[in-house]
């Protein structure tokens, strides 16, 4: 895309059965993929189009969760830590609920008091499904909880 180009409103229709776009209009051939690093700005924010996003406020636990049961992308996560410690958002390959401190393929921490914000471009791909947890220990096998309303993750992923 060339500088100084005024840019033209595209169109992309997401099908979430299939996971991929069903279609697009005012885009080229050779920029569809952009399409998923697109940002739309509508009253409910910005997003990644046709992604969807699991968003929780910690409970006290270690807040094991499945986002999604089969192979996926994230796209971005976003961490907001409202204590004074660190926490440690843990992501697990798995299709079903993970067990904290087990299969941790990466790890997402936020120091006391501060905003996390990752975006991968690209997509950070998970083969089998994607599982979160959050702990206060570094380690991956840490299961140390969490308490009540410690923090914010959101998650945007495909």
């Amino acid at each position: 895309m060339a500088d100084n180009v005024p840019f033209t409103a595209s169109v992309a229709t997401y099908n979430a059965a299939t996971d991929k776009l069903a279609s697009y209009s005012g885009l080229a051939n050779t920029d569809v993929q952009l399409v998923r690093i697109l940002k739309v700005t509508g009253a409910a924010g910005s997003k990644v189009v046709g992604s969807l996003n699991y968003h929780v406020v910690s409970a006290a636990s270690t807040n094991t969760a499945n986002i999604k049961a089969s192979a996926g992308e994230i796209h971005s996560i976003s961490v907001y830590n409202d204590e004074i410690y660190a926490i440690h958002v843990k992501l697990h390959n798995t299709a079903g609920t993970p067990t904290a401190g087990s299969g941790v393929v990466r790890t997402v921490s936020c120091q006391g008091g501060q905003t996390r914000d990752l975006v991968f471009p690209g997509g950070l791909a998970f083969s089998t499904g994607i599982g979160i947890s959050i702990v206060k220990d570094i380690t991956d096998a840490g299961v140390t909880a969490v308490g009540l309303s410690d923090c914010v993750v959101d998650v945007e992923y495909t």
